[in-house]
């Protein structure tokens, strides 16, 4: 409940289903870090709350190669973007 209060009141979205997906661990150098991330399927955001806050900043998923992310979050954009693709 506390998750979908939040997307509503931050996005505008409803949760229409969760999914975790594959737990995996990354090394830093002075820490190791266990990631356990979930993709969220939303109902469609209202265009007016999605860039409402300088704290967030969105891309186009065809953007993705043109920034630098950290590679767990690049392991996670795959992650994603391999099990949309196979959901369409």
């Amino acid at each position: 409940a506390g998750l979908e209060k939040w997307l509503k009141s931050e996005f505008g979205v409803k949760l229409e289903r969760l999914r975790q997906l594959s737990t995996f661990n990354h090394t830093f150098t002075h820490f190791k870090l266990k990631i356990s991330p979930i993709m969220l399927r939303v109902s469609r955001a209202r265009t007016d709350r999605v860039m409402e806050t300088s704290a967030r900043l969105w891309y186009k998923a065809d953007q993705f190669s043109q920034i630098g992310l950290p590679t767990p979050i690049k392991r996670i954009v795959g992650e994603v973007h391999s099990t949309v693709s196979e959901e369409s």
